[in-house]
């Protein structure tokens, strides 16, 4: 018993002590560090929360710009085709109406496959070689893209062999009318300035020069008729 009383009266006085920690201020000072903790704690908390919210505005703000920026971007280069389209429309137009004024067909030339190449009369990748697997021209079946079309050169040539072969028609045909009103010997050809009376006053090309003076001398060499 006395033991007890001892043991008893011992923990009184060392709960009465201020370094004691069941003592009822040493726990209130423990009560208030712990709260005083978890405020700090939770202000922490609420700092970072408030930073993220920032850093995703941020981020926010940076991809608008960005957004901003490709619209921008964007409708530059749209405007830039609208341009190039209306430039385009506006040459064909005006391509059109010179068609219209000459009354005869346009050739768009605002794409490249229209463009006729090297006096071809068709236009390129017009006709298919299956042998050879290769495009070319069908105007005169040429696979090379540089080359000149033989067509073209042919028909050139028929339209002038043509041409001396109606001189020469023209030029027999003005001769034997000239022939039936006077006697053609009295005229001569003037040789320096290029004229033949025999053509009603009319200067002559080279080729009926030629073929004048031709028949100016077999007609001279040919012998008088006696009278």
């Amino acid at each position: 018993m006395n033991v007890q009383r001892i043991s008893n009266k011992a923990s009184v006085f060392l709960n009465h002590k201020h370094f004691h920690p069941g003592n009822s201020k040493n726990r209130e000072k423990v009560w208030l560090a712990e709260e005083k903790l978890k405020e700090e704690e939770r202000k922490q908390e609420e700092l970072l929360k408030k930073r993220k919210k920032e850093w995703e505005i941020e981020e926010l703000r940076r991809d608008l710009r960005q957004s901003n920026k490709k619209v921008k971007d964007q409708s530059k280069v749209q405007s830039e085709a609208e341009e190039v389209i209306d430039k385009s429309k506006q040459l064909h137009d005006i391509l059109v109406d010179k068609a219209k004024a000459n009354k005869s067909w346009v050739k768009s030339e605002l794409y490249e496959e229209d463009v006729f190449l090297g006096n071809h009369s068709s236009v390129w990748g017009s006709y298919y070689d299956p042998n050879v697997k290769k495009w070319g021209f069908k105007c005169c079946k040429n696979l090379k893209r540089s080359s000149v079309c033989s067509t073209y050169n042919k028909s050139k040539s028929q339209i002038s062999n043509s041409s001396y072969n109606t001189s020469i028609s023209e030029l027999f045909n003005s001769d034997t009318k000239y022939q039936s009103k006077s006697d053609i010997s009295e005229h001569n050809i003037n040789d320096n300035a290029g004229l033949l009376l025999l053509n009603q006053g009319k200067p002559f090309s080279k080729q009926q020069k030629g073929v004048s003076e031709f028949l100016n001398i077999l007609k001279q060499s040919r012998p008088k008729s006696s009278n």
